[in-house]
C-alpha cells in the first residue's frame, strides 16, 4: 500500500457497534453519552483520513480500505465539518475532499466526492446519530 508520501497513525479501533477503544484512553464512548476527546492529537495537522474495514483483528480479511485526501490540511479536531466543504448544515461529515482512493486496488475512484456523512446530528430522543 502506498501512502502517497504521507504516513498514518492508529487513532481508533472499533470493536463493536457501541464501543470505541482508543489506545491513549480506555474510557468507553457511546453515541448518547457525554462527548470526550481521547488525547492531544486534536491539534495534529492532517491531510489524509483512512478507513479500513475487516472482520478480524489482524486485518487479514480486509473488506474495504479507503483513503480520503483533503483539499487542505486541517487539525484532526476539525475533521468533521458542518455547512461547508460539500456537507450540508443538517448533517456533519468529512468534507472538502480532493479525492477518494481504494487502497486495495491503488486506484483513485473519484475526484468529485462531496461529503462523507455519518448520519443526522446527535438526537437522544430519536436514538439516531452520534
Amino acid at each position: 500500500m502506498s501512502t502517497d508520501g504521507g504516513g498514518f497513525a492508529l487513532l481508533a479501533h472499533k470493536t463493536s457497534a457501541i464501543t470505541w477503544t482508543v489506545p491513549s484512553n480506555y474510557t468507553r464512548v457511546d453515541p448518547f453519552t457525554s462527548h470526550q476527546w481521547s488525547s492531544v492529537l486534536g491539534n495534529a495537522s492532517i491531510m489524509d483520513f483512512r478507513v479500513q474495514v475487516s472482520t478480524s483483528n489482524n486485518f487479514s480479511d480486509t473488506k474495504a480500505h479507503w483513503l480520503l485526501r483533503l483539499n487542505n490540511s486541517r487539525p484532526l479536531k476539525e475533521l468533521m465539518v458542518l455547512g461547508k466543504g460539500g456537507c450540508d448544515s443538517s448533517s456533519p461529515g468529512i468534507g472538502d475532499v480532493a479525492f477518494v482512493k481504494n487502497l486495495m486496488t491503488e486506484h483513485v475512484v473519484t475526484r468529485s466526492f462531496r461529503c462523507s456523512k455519518f448520519g443526522l446530528a446527535h438526537s437522544p430522543e430519536s436514538m439516531i446519530g452520534w
